[in-house]
């Protein structure tokens, strides 16, 4: 069985090659643009969205009397933004994304794809078609099968994500050495809090560039639109926004390697963020703190470390439910960040309290010892009817 990698590294393209890559983004953009108002035509006439396939069919025997300056590139620029757009419509029968919109430069994303056999990685350097080499910042980890590589930019500057295939027993230098457990639990205040005690404070880096950002953008909409002073605000508040990113992912990727590295079970709450971000006095604290990327992060840092990830319901009441006795406090608010149990009388932190209940659903069981000194396994804990334990696929190892 063979799993599927990609590696996202920086690139730094001469001249030569950034005019050859803004050619291909506007290509690119403009086959997915020629596509979807085929598509919408179909739609009007009531007649079947074209595939991907008849889509490329249609633009090939077309392309050299309309479109002659598409052959300045490679064929996977085209031909991949064709299958895009209908993957997009498939997601939207589906239900599961909102109708596709025409691109636009300067506001959706620049990226371009080619496709295996097409490229080839040697060290830091990777070798394009058309191009030829092009350093990187750093040559690719994953030893594996080469399949595909999507270039793009932001800010200003141009990164090639690799796509790796290896195999399923691959696992990354720094596996997991250690067998302990430990249950996470996510917050505001501080980012993660352990069963353990440990806690991981949220660095807040929106909220610090706050200002900074709000005065870029009033500066940018002073500005007079086309002009060339507007181009390089916008392009200054990009490399803010761009910034404020990279270091909420890099202490991300800091956290989540450490507690992979660490534990070789690792429990993690099945948040509710859509619901969350309702909230409007939370809303924008959460989305900083981004609580997806952390369990994204763990999932697949654990498949490649040896550790374990698993994940517990959203409906468990973690931060009501006592830690030591099982006692329920249906009391308990946002605002009370400790609270003492009125069964056992143990005063409980709030969020270490809810992380120790997170690891013991983990764990799927409690052992405790009968009269004759023997295992005794308790049934799982059930929570309105529904399992604590939510697999998902290719998370377990």
């Amino acid at each position: 069985m063979k799993r599927i990698l990609a590696h996202k590294i920086e690139i730094y393209p001469n001249n030569k090659a950034i005019t050859y890559f803004v050619m291909c983004f506007g290509v690119a953009r403009f086959a997915y643009n020629w596509a979807l108002q085929i598509c919408k035509k179909s739609l009007a006439d009531k007649e079947k969205v074209p595939s991907g396939y008849d889509l490329s069919k249609l633009l090939n025997s077309i392309k050299r009397e309309q479109y002659p300056w598409m052959y300045g590139v490679s064929k996977w620029v085209v031909q991949k933004s064709l299958y895009n757009l209908a993957e997009a419509f498939q997601r939207f029968f589906k239900k599961t994304s909102r109708f596709p919109k025409f691109k636009k430069r300067g506001v959706c994303r620049d990226s371009f794809y080619t496709g295996v056999g097409c490229f080839t990685v040697s060290g830091n350097h990777i070798k394009l078609p058309n191009i030829g080499w092009i350093r990187m910042s750093q040559g690719l980890r994953f030893p594996g099968k080469l399949l595909s590589v999507v270039i793009s930019r932001t800010a200003g500057r141009f990164f090639a994500s690799i796509q790796v295939e290896v195999d399923d027993t691959y696992v990354y230098p720094h596996a997991c050495e250690s067998q302990a457990s430990v249950g996470v639990d996510l917050g505001v205040k501080d980012l993660v809090v352990l069963s353990d005690g440990q806690k991981f404070s949220n660095p807040k880096v929106l909220r610090y560039y706050e200002r900074k950002l709000k005065r870029l953008q009033r500066q940018l909409s002073r500005e007079q639109k086309g002009s060339k002073n507007r181009l390089k605000a916008k392009g200054i508040l990009s490399r803010l926004h761009f910034r404020i990113r990279n270091i909420r992912r890099d202490y991300i990727h800091k956290l989540t390697s450490y507690l992979v590295e660490n534990f070789l079970l690792i429990g993690i709450e099945d948040l509710n963020i859509a619901g969350m971000m309702k909230n409007h006095k939370l809303a924008k604290s959460i989305s900083d703190a981004s609580f997806c990327e952390i369990k994204r992060q763990l999932v697949y840092k654990s498949l490649l470390s040896g550790s374990r990830v698993e994940i517990v319901g959203r409906f468990f009441p973690s931060s009501k439910q006592c830690s030591v006795c099982g006692f329920r406090n249906e009391n308990l608010t946002l605002s009370d960040r400790t609270w003492c149990c009125k069964d056992c009388g143990v005063v409980h932190d709030r969020d270490i309290n809810a992380a120790r209940n997170i690891l013991k659903v983990a764990q799927g069981h409690w052992e405790t010892k009968n009269a004759c000194g023997e295992g005794v396994r308790l049934p799982r804990l059930r929570a309105r009817g529904q399992s604590l334990m939510k697999q998902e696929g290719g998370i377990s190892c």
